[in-house]
């Protein structure tokens, strides 16, 4: 879009969800009811720095005025929208998709054996900002660049516009749970600014169950809630029947995707999901999730919420458990320590529910766990530290939202939706929303051995107490597990036992990857199902990819 002076051209992907109370702030008549031409005009009359610290929403953009020989280029605080970049001597690619910056660079690239020793042995994507094809990179969340022209061709100077601060903000429980409400009711309202019925992603938990009731109070009319869920009848892990609970104490109905009945079918999507996530995929949730936005479509819901950000941002992973203990025990509040290890115990929460396959990671001796990566990617690798290490609770959670566990989350939330054309907004990744969280107390985060305190509390009257009081987390979940020791172990065992580009191309070690999957079908609780499906997930990105690759 072109301003109206002329002077200024903007390439806009995403949404300025405050575009109404902005607009109020320009100084011309508009001449269209877009959100991208008052983002535009604002950041021609201000400054696009400060209209960026202005706007609430999600965001990649290219800024151009071309009579001051200026190009910007920023991405939103939460990398809910994607901007790669590659650069030459003399150009430079910028693009939402890695391989469209592939495509029109002409070149093939080496595989990233960072992000590939990052996926492989940690389970971690998009921490970087690298991407999988090596040299072409990310640009990072909440950052501004601008494009510089020099002797040795164009390049990024690029700086923070947000960064949300850490330190504990004291405050009753009572003027907190006041404050969540007010702040998710107005980041649910604005985020049902659409021309379009708006749809929700309802998995049955607490995070998605709190946004459909306020769609409801928002909205004024529960059939206004339009909601859609994956679901497994029959599998562990199947989330019916909280579904079930929540539509029926709401008065709303939801849309579903049975997943559990077909393992077969959702292996054939992986090549077809895998090309648009650019990336291998984390799990088949992934998949489910691209099944679930293409019932969306069907429905013709081309707008939907979705509650991811919510355990970042409010302490619900059961890790965060054992962190506030330990923040507790630094600040010598040893009462709230042993409240919540005595009341983790009596509710039957996160000490009756650990799993060491999948919190291996956290703890420093997982170094020495056997490691699938071939000889050449362990020699190029450096292991990320996900621990708390000497971090706060507050500092540690913001490194999950601004590297570890929300970038992987959008991405392929991100792909998988608008591989159908449907555009997911995110409430709890509202900007006030974050700083909110970070601040609060410890004890307002996880109390008497329940994670998420805060949110239970603020909505213990909007929704029935077996959701709010939940004790397990499932979200979009697969019997994973099952399927892979059951009606998928033929096609994984002819993968590791056959010819295939993952030990062909020196990435992964047939012998190790061998001995990890002979240890899952036995049933080794040591060996997590992500790292077999990962080598899966791994081959079938190599076989999409082939023709950008070296």
């Amino acid at each position: 879009m072109r301003s109206q002076s002329g002077s200024s051209v903007i390439i806009f992907n995403g949404e300025i969800y405050n575009y109404l109370e902005l607009a109020d702030k320009l100084h011309r008549q508009r001449r269209t009811g877009t959100d991208t031409e008052v983002l535009l005009e604002m950041a021609e009359q201000q400054g696009l720095g400060q209209t960026l610290m202005d706007a609430n929403g999600m965001w990649s953009m290219v800024f151009v005025q071309a009579l001051a020989n200026s190009v910007q280029i920023s991405r939103d605080r939460a990398a809910e929208k994607p901007l790669y970049v590659w650069r030459s001597a003399d150009r430079l690619v910028i693009a939402s998709e890695m391989k469209t910056v592939a495509a029109l660079s002409g070149s093939r690239f080496n595989v990233n054996l960072q992000v590939l020793s990052d996926y492989i042995d940690q389970g971690l994507q998009d921490v970087s900002g690298g991407s999988w094809l090596d040299g072409i990179v990310q640009l990072p969340p909440a950052t501004l660049s601008r494009v510089e022209f020099g002797q040795d061709g164009p390049s990024l100077a690029t700086e923070r516009y947000w960064i949300p601060g850490t330190e504990t903000v004291e405050t009753s429980r009572a003027e907190a749970e006041v404050r969540l409400r007010e702040l998710l009711y107005d980041s649910v309202a604005i985020r049902l600014r659409a021309d379009v019925p708006v749809g929700l992603t309802l998995s049955g938990g607490l995070d998605s169950s709190i946004l459909a009731a306020l769609i409801a109070e928002v909205t004024g009319d529960p059939t206004r809630v339009h909601a859609m869920s994956s679901v497994s009848p029959g599998a562990q892990g199947d989330e019916s029947a909280h579904i079930d609970r929540v539509c029926e104490a709401l008065g709303i109905s939801t849309h579903r995707v049975d997943l559990g009945a077909d393992p077969e079918t959702t292996a054939e999507l992986l090549a077809e999901v895998t090309w648009h996530n650019d990336a291998p995929l984390g799990s088949f949730s992934n998949v489910a999730f691209y099944r679930l936005m293409k019932l969306a479509r069907q429905q013709g819901l081309i707008v939907s919420l979705s509650g991811q950000g919510a355990d970042e941002t409010f302490c619900g992973y059961r890790k965060y458990f054992f962190w506030a203990l330990r923040d507790d025990f630094r600040r010598a509040r040893v009462g709230a320590a042993f409240g919540n290890l005595v009341g983790s115990i009596e509710a039957g929460t996160v000490l009756r529910q650990l799993n060491y396959s999948e919190a291996k990671r956290y703890f420093p001796w997982a170094n020495r766990a056997e490691s699938a990566l071939s000889v050449q990617a362990k020699a190029s690798r450096k292991r990320r530290d996900v621990s708390l290490g000497n971090k706060s609770l507050a500092e540690r959670q913001y490194e999950d939202i601004a590297r570890f566990s929300v970038p992987y989350l959008t991405h392929y939330e991100d792909r998988q939706s608008m591989a159908h054309g449907v555009e997911v907004r995110l409430p709890y990744l509202d900007h006030r929303i974050i700083e909110f969280g970070l601040s609060l107390p410890t004890s307002l985060k996880v109390n008497l051995g329940w994670t998420k305190s805060l949110m239970r509390t603020a909505f213990e009257g909007a929704l029935p107490r077996e959701i709010i009081w939940r004790r397990d987390k499932q979200g979009f979940s697969n019997p994973q597990e099952q399927w892979l020791r059951g009606p998928l172990r033929a096609t994984v065992d002819r993968l590791i036992r056959g010819d295939a580009a993952i030990f062909d191309r020196q990435l992964l070690d047939r012998s190790a990857l061998t001995r990890l999957w002979d240890r899952f079908l036995v049933g080794d609780r040591a060996v997590a199902h992500r790292q077999i499906f990962s080598a899966w997930a791994l081959e079938t990105w190599i076989a999409k990819f082939d023709p950008y690759l070296s």
